[in-house]
C-alpha cells in the first residue's frame, strides 16, 4: 500500500497496487478503477472540509471584541440554500434595526455571581437599563447559560443544565440535541414575591450545509448552515420553531427564522426576519485597556432592594476603600477594602439589614475620592 498525493492538490489517497497505476500497466479493470477514484477526489470541494474550532468560538468571544448585529424585520423571504455544497448571497439586504455586542470579562460584570462558571460574557447596550448580559461557558463545546436583562425590574433567565449552543469542532455533519429546563425569574416590587415561570426545552441541531457566503458590503467567507429545531414545553402547551443559521469561523454570520415549521429545509422560504453581522473587530471604547481615569459609577439598579452594583475604574493598582454610610455620616457598611489592580471593577451591596433611606457610598483611592447617593426603597 503507497500513499499518494494529487499532483497540485491538498488531496492524498490510498492504493493497493501503485505498479496498476504505471503507463502501460497491463491491468486495465485496475486503471479504470484508479482513474475513476482520482476523479473522485479531485471533484471534492475543499469547503467540504470547513470546521469552526473552539479557538475559532474564543477568538470572536475575546474580551474587546464587538459585533453590530443588523436585523431586516421587515423581509419575508430568504433564499437558505440546499443541503450539502450550496453557497448564500445576502449581499442586498438592508437594516431597519441595529444593536453593538460587546465581549466582556464575566468576573467584570455585576451579574458574575448568578452565572457561576461562565467564562466569556456579551453585553448588548450601554450598560444601564434596557441593557442584556450574555454568559457563555467555553470548554470543549460552547455552553449558554443564560441572560440578564436590566431595567426597573431585573429579568433572570437561566438555563439548567446549560444549552449546548455549538459542539465543537463543528463540520459538515456535526449534529446534537441538547434538553434543558429554562427559568426566568422577573424581580417585582416590594412586598410582590419575584414571577417565576419554567420551560422545558429541547433543541435539535444539525450541520447540514456549507459554501460561500456573501454579506452585504461585499465580504465573502466559507460558512455552514447550522439547522436549529426548537422545542418549548410549558404545561400543556408546546410550541415549536425552526431556524438557520450560516455561520463562518471568524463570527460572521446570517441567522433565518422560519415563518413556520412547515416551511422545506432549501430555496426560498417563508421567514420572520433576517439578522447578520461581518466579523468581529477589536473595539478600543469598551476593550479591556486599562481607564485613563479613576471613576465611580452610580450603583444599579437605583433605588434597589435588597442588593445593588457599585462599579469603579482604577487608572493604576492600588488600596480602594469603599464605605457606605446613612445621612447621619455613621458607617454602615464596607463594601472593598484592599489593594485592586488598574481596571474596571463591581462590588455587589446587600442592604437586607438597613432600613429604607437614601444613603451615601465614598470610594478612596490614594489620594483619589468620589461619593454618590443610593437609595434603598422596602
Amino acid at each position: 500500500m503507497q500513499l499518494l498525493r494529487e499532483q497540485g492538490r491538498g488531496t492524498f489517497f490510498l492504493v493497493n497496487n501503485p505498479t496498476a497505476i504505471k503507463e502501460g500497466s497491463t491491468n486495465p479493470f485496475l486503471r479504470c478503477v484508479t482513474g475513476l477514484c482520482l476523479i473522485i477526489v479531485a471533484l471534492v470541494p475543499a469547503s467540504a472540509q470547513i470546521e469552526i474550532t473552539s479557538a475559532d468560538v474564543g477568538a470572536t468571544l475575546a474580551p474587546g471584541r464587538t459585533i453590530t448585529t443588523m436585523t431586516n424585520t421587515v423581509a419575508t423571504t430568504a433564499d437558505i440554500g440546499v443541503p450539502g455544497a450550496t453557497s448564500w448571497d445576502f449581499s442586498s439586504l438592508t437594516a431597519n434595526y441595529s444593536a453593538t455586542t460587546t465581549t466582556v470579562r464575566p468576573d467584570t460584570t455585576m451579574f458574575y455571581s448568578h452565572f457561576p462558571g461562565s467564562t466569556n460574557a456579551q453585553r448588548t447596550g450601554s450598560g444601564g437599563p434596557g441593557t442584556i448580559y450574555s454568559y457563555y461557558e467555553l470548554g470543549t463545546d460552547l455552553l449558554f447559560q443564560g441572560t440578564e436583562l436590566t431595567g426597573v425590574f431585573e429579568q433572570r433567565t437561566k438555563k439548567v443544565p446549560e444549552e449546548v449552543l455549538y459542539q465543537l469542532p463543528m463540520t459538515m455533519g456535526t449534529s446534537w440535541t441538547t434538553t434543558y429546563v429554562e427559568s426566568t425569574t422577573v424581580a417585582l416590587p416590594p412586598p410582590l414575591p419575584p414571577q417565576v415561570t419554567l420551560n422545558d426545552r429541547t433543541v435539535m441541531n444539525t450541520v447540514d450545509a456549507y459554501g460561500g457566503l456573501t454579506l452585504p458590503g461585499g465580504g465573502v467567507y466559507q460558512a455552514l448552515r447550522l439547522r436549529t429545531d426548537r422545542w418549548s414545553t410549558s404545561g400543556n402547551s408546546t410550541f415549536r420553531t425552526i431556524s438557520y443559521s450560516i455561520l463562518a469561523a471568524n463570527g460572521a454570520f446570517v441567522s433565518v427564522s422560519a415563518a413556520d415549521t412547515l416551511q422545506p429545509n432549501s430555496g426560498v422560504i417563508n421567514v420572520n426576519g433576517i439578522s447578520w453581522n461581518n466579523p468581529a473587530v477589536t473595539d478600543v471604547r469598551f476593550g479591556e485597556a486599562v481607564p485613563t481615569d479613576y471613576a465611580l459609577s452610580q450603583n444599579f439598579p437605583n433605588p434597589f432592594n435588597p442588593s445593588t452594583v457599585v462599579s469603579y475604574q482604577l487608572p493604576v493598582a492600588g488600596d480602594v476603600r469603599i464605605v457606605v454610610y446613612d445621612l447621619l455620616g455613621q458607617e454602615v457598611a464596607t463594601l472593598v477594602n484592599e489593594e485592586k489592580p488598574a481596571g474596571s471593577h463591581t462590588v455587589r451591596f446587600d442592604a437586607s439589614g438597613l432600613a429604607s433611606g437614601v444613603y451615601l457610598y465614598r470610594l478612596t483611592a490614594g489620594s483619589w475620592t468620589s461619593m454618590r447617593r443610593m437609595l434603598v426603597l422596602k
